[in-house]
């Protein structure tokens, strides 16, 4: 068997079947919405206890309105930038965001 590489060095093969070790599990799949329907609901309360309105958000966290209310809304996934941003437009640490999911 080749190596990955095609060189002739120390490091073995992969293993038949590494593929598989890297697959998503369907139940993930299945969880996912849920989970941005959880973090958007997070998000929407802090935004609400601390008095604002998704424009003032969206804009502070240099987001469009449309979309900031779509990841409130559970319907989009937030990158990582995009959390870390909203963590700071609402004024709050991002591990906040994420306490209770």
């Amino acid at each position: 068997m080749r190596h990955i590489c095609r060189m002739d060095c120390s490091v073995p093969p992969f293993p038949p079947g590494w593929a598989r070790l890297f697959a998503v599990p369907p139940t993930s799949r299945k969880a996912a919405p849920r989970r941005r329907l959880a973090l958007g609901v997070r998000i929407r309360d802090v935004r609400e206890q601390a008095n604002r309105t998704q424009q003032d958000i969206a804009d502070a966290a240099g987001l469009d309105r449309t979309t900031y209310g779509r990841i409130e809304a559970g319907r989009n996934s937030a990158s990582v930038d995009a959390v870390f941003q909203i963590a700071d437009a609402l004024g709050v640490d991002v591990a906040t965001l994420f306490t209770d999911l």
